[in-house]
């Protein structure tokens, strides 16, 4: 399967980039190549997981592809939103599902729509087991 086109579909809703992570050890699904895909490795995902599981992140901030992201709002067990305060100043959201991790930035003025975009397709991953 892959899960490219789900990257290309959040970018197609106004997100600046995405990333489907594995829910246990925080690898990659889509494709290193996607043009937009989020480059966080394991062991950022892997410590963004286990925090959010936890209901903590002990320093009150996160990386995800080298880059510091802020913590704005934590729902322990659920999601994560995050914002970088660098260059264009994205904001992330994460959103744990059954078996994956997604990820998505946006930036701008709707910057906060990215919590729908990416809680619509977690719901449909839901919906299929993921």
């Amino acid at each position: 399967m892959s899960w490219d086109a789900y990257v290309d579909n959040m970018v197609a809703q106004g997100c600046a980039s995405g990333g489907l992570f594995d829910i246990n050890g925080g690898t990659a699904w889509h494709s290193a190549a996607t043009n937009k895909g989020i480059t966080a490795d394991a062991a950022e995902m892997k410590m963004i997981i286990d925090s959010i599981k936890g209901g903590s992140f002990a320093t009150g901030s996160c990386k995800m592809g080298g880059v510091k992201f802020s913590l704005l709002r934590l729902v322990p067990g659920e999601s994560a939103l995050v914002k970088n305060n660098d260059g264009d100043k994205p904001i992330c959201y994460v959103l744990l599902s059954k078996q994956c991790v997604v990820v998505a930035t946006m930036t701008g003025p709707g910057e906060r729509g990215v919590v729908g975009v990416v809680d619509k397709l977690v719901a449909y991953l839901g919906d299929m087991g993921y």
